[in-house]
């Protein structure tokens, strides 16, 4: 009786000590999935930091392209140009038209025409023109740096301008516009009159682009 009574108080024993492994052992893996959660957010909090960079340094490479394409095409669009009078002797202006300045000497971009005395703006963008008018006689010009047959800026040879027992005068001026593709600049008579004047470098029209338009 005593040897059937004992196996079952250990076996009684066993049990009661694995009962009490068993629960803290499912408790201790019950803290797993929370460490993992944890772990996981973390990572895809720094996956977010990592695409915000990268997405920030695209933006920066980008720009930085855009801008050198920018100065490359500038580099590119090269557009000048110096017109004179080929003869350096008395050369007369119709008032009706456009200065025809025949002798070119510098045309990059080729925007004048020597034949119409006409400069078409090949880009859009901001230009820098100059020119000068030397008298020939004791004339008072009054001349136009036309934009599409509209006065842009104004040259004027008044008779204060013109010293006693002289009748040559010279003036001159420079300006800076914004043109479109395409617009038109020129010289032409205030007042419709003809006018004449040394050619040769004392009467020139000149321009170049500064820069073009974004």
């Amino acid at each position: 009786m005593k040897l059937v009574v004992l196996p079952l108080l250990l076996m009684l024993i066993f049990g009661a000590t694995a009962g009490e492994k068993a629960p803290g052992h499912r408790a201790k893996r019950s803290d797993d999935p929370n460490q993992l959660e944890t772990v996981v957010m973390q990572l895809s909090e720094e996956l977010s930091e990592l695409k915000a960079q990268v997405v920030a340094n695209s933006n920066s490479v980008n720009a930085q392209i855009a801008t050198l394409r920018t100065q490359q095409d500038n580099n590119n669009a090269r557009v000048s140009f110096l017109a004179q009078i080929a003869s350096d002797r008395g050369t007369t202006f119709a008032g009706n038209g456009p200065y025809k300045f025949d002798q070119v000497l510098l045309n990059d971009g080729d925007a004048y025409d020597p034949m119409l005395g006409v400069f078409t703006a090949p880009y859009s963008g901001v230009y820098v023109f100059a020119a000068q008018v030397f008298t020939d006689r004791a004339e008072r010009p009054l001349v136009d740096i036309r934009v599409n047959d509209k006065p842009l800026a104004r040259m004027a040879i008044n008779s204060k301008n013109l010293h006693d027992g002289e009748d040559e005068d010279s003036i001159s001026t420079t300006v800076t516009v914004q043109l479109e593709d395409q617009d038109r600049v020129w010289l032409q008579s205030s007042v419709g009159d003809s006018f004449t004047y040394w050619g040769d470098h004392h009467t020139f029209f000149t321009g170049f682009l500064l820069y073009k338009a974004a």
